[in-house]
């Protein structure tokens, strides 16, 4: 039997690798706004863009703006000039007034096609976690929406409905919540869409 006797060993005959210097400075954790800003710049910047277009959609009346709807004939399809800053369409109408008075519309339909998916999605994917015999219905159903393009079918039920903004939510929140009874229920859509 062969035993390998551990020898006591020198410490000060051992050589020890030099410390290195620090590359980068250590950073100071900041409170308050400014700390909320520095670590997660991607939010700050979406919420900035997200708050000036709301500017934008309140100030839309002073903002040089004319009234949007308006019609004239005899200004059609006008070049970008100093009295129409983004040209005229092709029936006189000042397309920097529609666009500022647009932003009205984008965003309460982004914002309420928001909540109503996530809401919408949120009570299938309980539901189809919560009662076991409808999750295999439930997630074929979701399955089928998923493999036909939620704008073509938008746009199919727009031609068939009248266009209205309350109809545009509708529609396109329907078929824009198909992924979150998926990730509300423990599944994640990606492989599904192959």
């Amino acid at each position: 039997m062969n035993v390998i006797s551990m020898k006591r060993i020198d410490r000060s005959t051992l050589e020890v690798a030099t410390a290195l210097p620090d590359v980068l400075k250590p950073r100071k954790a900041v409170r308050g706004p400014w700390g909320v800003i520095a670590e997660h710049p991607a939010i700050t910047i979406g919420v900035g863009l997200l708050m000036l277009m709301g500017l934008v959609a309140l100030l839309a009346p002073y903002l040089g703006t004319i009234d949007p709807t308006e019609l004239a004939m005899f200004k059609r399809t006008r070049a970008p000039s100093l009295a129409n800053w983004f040209g005229t369409d092709m029936l006189g109408r000042d397309v920097y007034s529609r666009v500022l008075y647009g932003t009205r519309v984008s965003l309460v339909v982004g914002f309420a096609v928001a909540f109503l998916a996530s809401l919408g999605g949120m009570v299938i994917g309980l539901v189809s976690g919560a009662v076991r015999w409808a999750d295999g219905l439930i997630m074929r159903a979701i399955d089928g929406m998923m493999s036909i393009p939620p704008i073509l079918l938008a746009v199919a039920l727009m031609a068939l409905t009248r266009g209205s903004v309350k109809n545009v939510v509708i529609e396109v929140s329907c078929f824009s919540c198909e992924s979150n009874p998926m990730s509300k229920r423990g599944l994640h859509p990606a492989p599904l869409c192959l």
